[in-house]
């Protein structure tokens, strides 16, 4: 099964998909995020979306959640509901598809590597179910779900560890690319 998936996934796995992929990341990062964490940073005198923490307490769950008021959480709410539900998709395809792309250039002949290039969607994983937690987080506030917020916290971790991680791969997997084509360029010339 996971054979099959990375063998659909590098077929999509284009030069163009990938820089329309990072179009959208660039979209995104540099502007559709930034502008939903300064709005919720204006609801709440300062306090910003906890999913971009790596880790909070439930006490600092609650005083966010307390700190963003009525207006602040129906915002955080609508986010969770819109751009932390395409925003996941975008940079797991992206890591991956990336991936898959230059892991093809560098090591055309171990495609049990490309298996590797599945991890963003763990990430995808751990993000919507670290939105699940925020969103009955949002939903029974002023209620303190405390194991719910342990649980968040470490679901929001773990989308951290694993992006990292995604990123990780594809810097590797594009510095070899690298090394393989200059290795190639290398003898022609001499």
């Amino acid at each position: 099964m996971l054979n099959r998936l990375t063998t659909l996934l590098s077929g999509w796995a284009t030069r163009r998909n990938v820089l329309l992929l990072v179009a959208l990341d660039l979209v995104m990062n540099a502007a559709l995020l930034p502008l939903a964490n300064a709005r919720l940073a204006v609801l709440s005198g300062g306090i910003g979306p906890l999913d971009n923490l790596f880790t909070y307490s439930p006490a600092q769950a609650h005083s966010a959640l307390a700190a963003y008021g009525p207006a602040g959480r129906a915002f955080d709410l609508a986010s969770a509901l819109t751009l932390n539900l395409v925003n996941p998709i975008i940079y797991s395809l992206f890591f991956c598809l990336a991936s898959l792309y230059f892991l093809r250039r560098v090591a055309p002949t171990r495609p049990g590597l490309a298996r590797l290039a599945l991890i963003p969607f763990l990430a995808l994983a751990a993000d919507y179910l670290e939105n699940a937690g925020l969103i009955v987080l949002l939903l029974n506030y002023p209620n303190q779900l405390t194991v719910l917020a342990v649980a968040t916290s470490l679901l929001t971790s773990l989308k951290w560890a694993l992006q990292a991680i995604s990123l990780v791969l594809l810097v590797i997997a594009a510095i070899g690319t690298l090394r393989v084509r200059f290795q190639h360029v290398t003898p022609a010339q001499s």
